[in-house]
């Protein structure tokens, strides 16, 4: 949450107030995770959010997002493959490495485990890994131990010395065996295998067996994520630019097939040329919008040849293309006029976009917010449009003005529309005026709480213009009502 928030630009409360994040659940609105101050402070998970505020008022909410914690685990899986080829998602908080035959790549288990120790925490992750014969044992391990390598003739010691939560029992089995007394994994393996199946089922013999290594699950790692990426290398090394744009289309068709398989999109492409005097030339291509035509990829690589003009030296011998970046691309009726249309201003956009730059092609994207100046946000003009909606229940103005400018108003009533608006000392005349429209501050906001609200009228003045003018505050406020004028409709 904490990341994603940074991404977003989000304020996020200040450092050293506690934290917790909240799900809704049977009985109304319950504590799911919180942070160290908070959980130092007496607030655990579980609890339901009114004791949560009762024991610490000052404890700051956010929603839980269950499905974008489980999306950041799987991303940090895979990031795990930098150790070992087989990863797994464990659980709600865990991660789980096959490291058979790649510790020695690390100098080790005890460097394999500080690197990845001080790589976590370079993140901004908190995390305890352990090292164990199975993987149930590392699990226990890591929650139950403190952990670090467990090996030798002392781990089945320690193993057994940890409590009956260590076997990652369900609910029931594990409540039955602390009501009956059993508080150690020890005193469970003491007994004989037979009563204990007879009195508490399968479960318990099994995972026991798993913990202290006669049989466990076998280990399901994660697919690896499908990479787009195409080579050619040259019988002889190649100098001409015709040859290498030649040789790219060839790579853009083998990237098509893969990315038209997946159903997917190149956002960002990264082409690297090998000369024959071992140097390598790179060209970073961004687009707007996910693409995968060759011929469209092909023309924007060339945009790029013109402005960098890479030089191939004595050579190029090796030619590597890669999609570093995609996102779902679905199949389109490519016969129809709408769908040609659609694609030829595409195009444009991205021909205007690698000649101007990224920065320079903008379109207007709805922001769901009531008021005007934060209800629309500029990006860049080839992506996909926003699934954000246009809150406006009336019409806006075609020029609005970054900050509104203070106006002198006359109106016939103090709660009434203006009859003359007074603009740099210049007296205006107006004809009609329609409103008014009421938005309120948005209250959500740390600024929103003590904002005045707005009252918008549409004045047409004696000259004809069309201006958007609205009145900050109400009559009865501790300060008085100011009129503003935020656009123009010419």
């Amino acid at each position: 949450m904490r990341r994603a928030a940074r991404r977003r630009g989000e304020a996020l409360p200040a450092a050293g107030l506690p934290l917790a994040l909240t799900a809704t659940g049977k009985n109304g609105e319950r504590i799911r995770t919180v942070d160290a101050t908070a959980r130092r402070l007496g607030i655990r998970p579980g609890m339901g959010l009114a004791d949560a505020r009762a024991i610490l008022p000052e404890l700051c909410c956010r929603p839980a997002e269950p499905e974008a914690d489980a999306a950041a685990l799987e991303a940090l899986a895979h990031w795990c493959r930098r150790y070992a080829p087989r990863v797994a998602v464990d659980g709600e908080d865990g991660i789980r490495l096959d490291i058979t035959g790649c510790a020695h790549l690390f100098g080790g288990e005890a460097r394999l485990l500080e690197d990845l120790r001080r790589r976590l925490a370079g993140l901004g992750y908190t995390a305890v890994p352990a090292i164990a014969e199975g993987a149930l044992a590392a699990w226990a391990w890591a929650r139950f131990g403190g952990g670090g390598i467990l090996a030798g003739p002392s781990a089945r010691a320690a193993l057994e010395a940890l409590p009956v939560a260590a076997l990652r029992l369900s609910p029931e089995p594990r409540r039955r065996l602390e009501r009956l007394g059993f508080r150690r994994i020890g005193e469970l393996a003491r007994l004989p295998r037979a009563s204990l199946l007879l009195r508490f089922g399968e479960e318990p013999v099994r995972r026991l067996d798993a913990l202290l290594g006669a049989g466990e699950a076998p280990f399901v790692p994660l697919p690896e994520p499908e990479t787009f990426a195409a080579r050619l290398l040259f019988a002889e090394p190649v100098t001409r630019r015709r040859a290498l744009e030649a040789a790219l289309g060839r790579l853009l068709g083998d990237l098509h097939r893969r990315l038209e398989r997946a159903e997917r999109g190149a956002r960002e492409l990264r082409l690297r040329l090998l000369r024959l005097d071992g140097a390598a030339r790179e060209i970073l291509l961004r687009t707007g919008r996910p693409l995968r035509e060759p011929g469209d990829l092909l023309r924007l690589f060339r945009l790029r040849f013109e402005r960098e003009r890479p030089d191939p030296g004595f050579g190029c011998e090796l030619m590597l293309l890669e999609a570093t970046r995609t996102e779902p691309l679905a199949p389109r009726q490519a016969s129809l006029a709408s769908a040609e249309t659609e694609g030829a201003f595409g195009r444009l956009v991205e021909v205007l976009s690698q000649r101007l730059g990224r920065g320079r092609v903008l379109r207007p994207e709805p922001v769901e917010s009531h008021l005007p100046e934060r209800a629309v946000r500029m990006v860049p003009g080839g992506g996909e449009p926003a699934a954000g909606r246009w809150l406006a229940p009336g019409p806006r103005p075609l020029r609005l003005l970054a900050r509104p400018r203070p106006v002198g108003a006359v109106a016939a009533v103090p709660d009434g529309p203006p009859r003359l608006l007074e603009l740099g000392g210049r007296p205006l005349r107006l004809r009609r005026a329609e409103g008014p429209e009421r938005i309120l501050p948005e209250w959500w906001r740390p600024e929103g709480a003590e904002a005045p609200l707005r009252d918008y009228y549409r004045v047409v003045t004696a000259e004809g213009g069309t201006l958007w003018v609205f009145r900050e505050g109400a009559y009865g406020d501790p300060l008085p009502p100011r009129w503003k004028l935020h656009g123009s409709f010419d």
